[in-house]
């Protein structure tokens, strides 16, 4: 069983070319198992017989069952009619059986996705199934159960069975005991990242790893010690895993090769003196001097406290840098009449628009798109204020509908050709040239500063202006 059907179809694929295959070490050590395939020759409709019995052999995208065999004094071998079904764990497997036969054997093979190691529910539902679904699946008889699982969260599947005493857990760490020597691999490291920007391979540092190694692998233990390539330019075990630990980062070389994942999330505390020294003039910001692309402003509308907006640089390389972020107070109550709600935030984006135009005049850059938010109430006003805008402003305007908006439909086409009245985020000038629907879409959490703001850190520290983030 594996996390979905399609990945269960290929372990059987992959369980069918190993019977199927003529001459291999599978066939010459089970021929009574092999055999009848490789007469059938991948046919099955045409009766197969063997001592006058049929063999009743069978391969489907989800089942391969074994051929039906006596030995000469009629007994059936240990084989015989035994059926290997492969589903997903959500794919219907309750109550799993061909006729009288029900399973005896089960193997989970990483039926957890990393969506999956990261929801609490979905954990529980893969243990629901497990205990519920697949543990019966036996009826009176005894079922074995065995699951390969590589870790990836804290407290995900493979956590919690680890400390359910029912399961005897066996764990495989690639670096059973790591290097006693941090400093000579630290220059190791050093000559390696330098070769990797020059571009020059890898000779330096495998020529000091070489006259240093037996300095640098003391104290080391691997668990597969030919566990590397010499034409990949390793010598060791311990070499290639520890480049493996530097290049994917600490937290996923112990959750895919360790075992022993860590946690991902971290609290940071927000603090006055913390945004206190994230604060600074826009005269002391530095815009990307080249390859900017594109600047634009965002805004998230919480009509009841504040307009939250960021300008933001992209440059060639397909990174954004905050450039200005400030909070402005509106305090529109969500319970006036609609016509007055509309009218106070059509005139207050009117003037933080503005704010934003003097802004980019001032310090000599060009704000060439800016998107707001349009979710609920808001839809709109800011919708006519987005086809007004560069009358009432001078900046072209869209509407932005978050994914959870009652108005958000991510397969519709828009109609209009250029940025102005549309739900159009970013894009660069050739970009947005090009026919067709011109959809862009972006991820952006707008919504972190002013949650933090909830929690009265800005009364502490007053009007803090703009906040740089580097």
């Amino acid at each position: 069983m594996s996390a979905n059907q399609r990945a269960s179809t290929n372990i059987l694929k992959d369980i069918w070319r190993a019977v199927n295959e003529k001459g291999t070490a599978f066939a010459q050590d089970y021929p009574e198992i092999a055999a009848p395939f490789h007469i059938a020759n991948g046919s099955f409709r045409r009766r197969q017989l063997y001592r006058g019995v049929s063999t009743d052999l069978e391969k489907n995208s989800s089942e391969l069952v074994f051929a039906r065999l006596k030995d000469e004094n009629g007994n059936e071998m240990p084989t015989s009619g035994s059926v290997i079904s492969c589903r997903g764990v959500t794919s219907g497997i309750r109550g799993l059986k061909r006729g009288n036969l029900r399973p005896s054997y089960a193997i989970l093979d990483d039926i957890m996705t990393a969506q999956d190691a990261r929801s609490p529910e979905a954990i529980e539902k893969l243990m629901e199934a497990i205990n519920k679904d697949i543990i019966p699946l036996s009826g009176k008889e005894r079922l074995s159960v065995l699951q390969t699982a590589t870790p990836i969260a804290p407290d995900d599947l493979v956590e919690k069975i680890k400390q359910d005493k029912s399961w005897r857990t066996t764990i495989f760490p690639a670096v059973i005991e790591f290097p006693k020597n941090s400093e000579l691999w630290n220059e190791y490291f050093r000559m390696w990242d330098e070769e990797n920007v020059a571009e020059t391979g890898h000779t330096a540092s495998l020529d000091f790893y070489k006259e240093h190694r037996t300095e640098m692998d003391e104290g080391s233990r691997v668990f597969n010690p030919s566990r590397f390539s010499e034409k990949d330019g390793h010598i060791s075990a311990i070499q290639k895993l520890l480049e493996l630990q530097h290049t994917l980062g600490e937290n996923v070389f112990m959750s895919e090769y360790q075992m022993s994942p860590r946690a991902m999330q971290f609290a940071l505390p927000i603090t006055p003196k913390l945004v206190a020294s994230r604060v600074s003039n826009l005269r002391e910001l530095e815009i990307p001097s080249e390859g900017v692309q594109y600047i634009c402003a965002a805004t998230d509308v919480n009509a009841s406290k504040w307009l939250t907006t960021v300008i933001m640089a992209f440059t060639r390389k397909q990174t954004a840098h905050i450039i200005w972020h400030k909070f402005k107070k509106c305090h529109i109550p969500a319970n006036i009449p609609e016509h007055d709600y509309y009218q106070r935030l059509y005139n207050l984006l009117g003037e933080h628009g503005r704010e934003l135009k003097k802004i980019a005049d001032e310090h000599h850059f060009k704000i060439q798109g800016w998107s707001i938010d349009c979710g609920g109430t808001n839809w709109n006003p800011v919708l006519d204020f987005a086809k007004n805008s560069i009358r009432v402003c001078g900046l072209p305007c869209c509407g932005f509908a978050g994914k959870a908006s009652h108005a958000y439909r991510s397969f519709m086409r828009s109609r209009l050709k250029e940025d102005v009245n549309r739900t159009l985020l970013c894009g660069d000038e050739d970009e947005r040239k090009k026919s067709g629907t011109g959809r862009r879409w972006t991820y952006h959490d707008s919504d972190m500063y002013h949650e933090q703001a909830q929690k009265g850190f800005l009364q502490e520290v007053g009007n803090i202006g703009s906040i740089s983030w580097y």
